[in-house]
């Protein structure tokens, strides 16, 4: 395994069950927007990444599509 491949191991999101998170429209997300630019380069498809304000961003190539909840609003 490369240094590369371990680093998106260690940034790969978990879900309830502690297993790899793949559930928003089957890509793998991660941790981070960094991660989630490797990931999607190396394996030439999509990924995703959770972020901080509770968003979810997934990246297809350049494009950066955000999802937010609104039921605070």
């Amino acid at each position: 395994m490369t240094e590369i491949e371990k680093y998106l191991e260690s940034q790969r999101a978990l879900d309830e069950n502690g297993k790899p998170d793949e559930s928003l429209f089957g890509v793998k997300m991660y941790k981070s927007l960094k991660a989630a630019k490797i990931s999607t380069k190396l394996h030439e498809g999509s990924s995703g990444y959770y972020r901080a304000d509770g968003g979810t961003t997934i990246l297809m190539g350049e494009i950066l599509i955000y999802f937010r909840s609104t039921d605070d609003e």
